[in-house]
């Protein structure tokens, strides 16, 4: 019976340490790609910017302002507040 099983935990151990060594080699991929998936990221989040600030002065556009009352409308609506009239 013995001699039955030892193929198979041969088998088994060698594909034990293949997968071993391909979850190596993806680990090294990923530590090696993270600085240049997080320089991405950050283009990203500046290009995100970039169309609702003023590029002389990086203050807040009227793009920026525009956005600012849309999601406070929607906030507004999905609360049912109403606006205070001035008096």
């Amino acid at each position: 019976m013995n001699s039955d099983l030892r193929p198979i935990i041969q088998t088994l151990i060698s594909e034990l340490a293949k997968a071993n060594d391909r979850a190596s080699a993806l680990e090294v991929n990923f530590v090696e790609t993270s600085p240049q998936l997080e320089g991405v990221r950050l283009a990203l989040a500046d290009a995100g910017l970039r169309p609702n600030t003023d590029a002389l002065t990086g203050l807040a556009n009227r793009r920026s302002l525009d956005e600012f009352f849309r999601v406070s409308m929607i906030r507004a609506m999905k609360t049912e507040e109403r606006p205070v009239p001035r008096t």
